[in-house]
């Protein structure tokens, strides 16, 4: 209660000094801004609108088959409501992938994870398949994009040194070195490969993904076709002779 006293009725120049202080050294610390995460912010941010695209083409999909096999109209608003549901929850699912990647596969949910582990020679099968040499290929282009800017950022002086940056676990600063988010020094391109879980999610999301393409490709297909069936009525309909 004295203390609680003492500050309601501190005079106003110490009340701001205090307040100051308490800004800087909120600042100072690693919990106030979340600009180390960054990277994680910005890659999830990234897919939040491809993930919309995903959901509302097989949606979209859906609904036109069903209007055009059975007649029946799904599209309003509770469609637009079930796109926007499993858009967030497509985003969630690659949160946690984006997690594993930055180096903490804890996050990966696993939602089709299987209930037995891989035996050696299917994960030796699936590390030597053409589309785990595709996946790699492009994580690791991730990787190298993400310590490029990192590696700038780490170069910025004062800046970095006292907003951008943060120190290992044994207090090394020399971030030109190390790179300045903890994020990006904990990156692991073979994550999946590692945890169940994160190659259960990778698979889920790389096959919405692909029927979500699909679902574009058999869309064109299907306009080609009956653009082509309708110019060729018409060029069968023959014009009445006239005399």
């Amino acid at each position: 209660m004295h203390f609680a006293f003492a500050n309601i009725i501190c005079s106003s120049t110490s009340c701001a000094c205090e307040f100051f202080v308490s800004i800087h050294t909120n600042i100072s610390s690693s919990s106030f801004l979340p600009i180390q995460n960054f990277p994680i912010y910005d890659t999830s941010f990234t897919l939040l609108p491809i993930n919309f695209v995903t959901m509302g083409n097989i949606a979209g999909g859906l609904a036109s088959t069903l209007k055009r096999s059975a007649g029946i109209d799904i599209r309003g608003r509770i469609l637009e409501i079930s796109v926007i549901i499993c858009t967030l929850f497509l985003t969630t699912v690659t949160s946690g992938i984006i997690r594993g990647f930055f180096g903490d596969s804890s996050y990966c949910w696993g939602v089709l994870a299987s209930s037995t582990s891989w035996s050696e020679s299917a994960t030796q099968a699936f590390t030597d398949s053409a589309s785990n040499k595709v996946l790699s290929t492009m994580l690791r282009f991730a990787q190298l994009y993400y310590q490029k800017w990192d590696f700038i950022c780490a170069r910025t002086g004062f800046v970095s040194r006292k907003f951008l940056c943060t120190p290992t676990d044994d207090g090394n600063v020399d971030y030109a070195t190390i790179g300045c988010s903890p994020p990006v020094r904990n990156i692991n391109t073979e994550f999946y490969l590692e945890e169940e879980k994160c190659r259960a999610d990778i698979g889920m999301v790389g096959g919405l993904w692909v029927a979500s393409c699909l679902v574009l490709f058999l869309e064109h297909v299907y306009r080609e076709y009956r653009v082509r069936r309708r110019a060729a009525v018409h060029r069968g309909r023959r014009r009445p002779h006239q005399d």
